[in-house]
């Protein structure tokens, strides 16, 4: 089995936009689980859990800043209701909205760079590119 490398990857939202020198991102996929240890004559060794069935989705992206990268606030109109994929070795889509921003530069430092987190808020799709 070969490796697969993130070097193509892109971030697209609101539509054909897309954010410009993406450098980085990941996306977490998370379930909630259920105890459902029971009262036994001796007690239980460990406890039992089930899956709820249910899960949820959040992630980050990172974009070096230039005249071509513009941030995007949160409370913008535009960032609430977003279409996001995430292309690299795989293809992720669905739709969330930006949490938080953040942005910063040091004096003599790395590139300027722009953090942008998001939290999804329905299903995820997966698929190989």
């Amino acid at each position: 089995m070969a490796a697969l490398s993130g070097q193509k990857g892109n971030v697209t939202w609101s539509g054909a936009n897309y954010d410009v020198n993406v450098f980085n991102w990941s996306i977490n996929i998370s379930q909630d689980s259920h105890d459902v240890t029971a009262m036994a004559g001796t007690p239980p060794t460990s406890k039992t859990f089930i899956p709820s069935g249910m899960y949820e989705w959040s992630g980050s992206y990172e974009c070096y800043l230039d005249d071509t990268t513009l941030i995007t606030t949160p409370e913008d109109p535009q960032a609430q209701s977003i279409t996001l994929r995430l292309t690299g070795a795989v293809d992720i889509a669905g739709a969330g909205f930006v949490t938080s921003v953040e942005a910063n530069a040091t004096l003599g430092g790395e590139a300027q760079k722009v953090t942008y987190n998001f939290q999804g808020t329905g299903a995820l799709t997966i698929n190989a590119v």
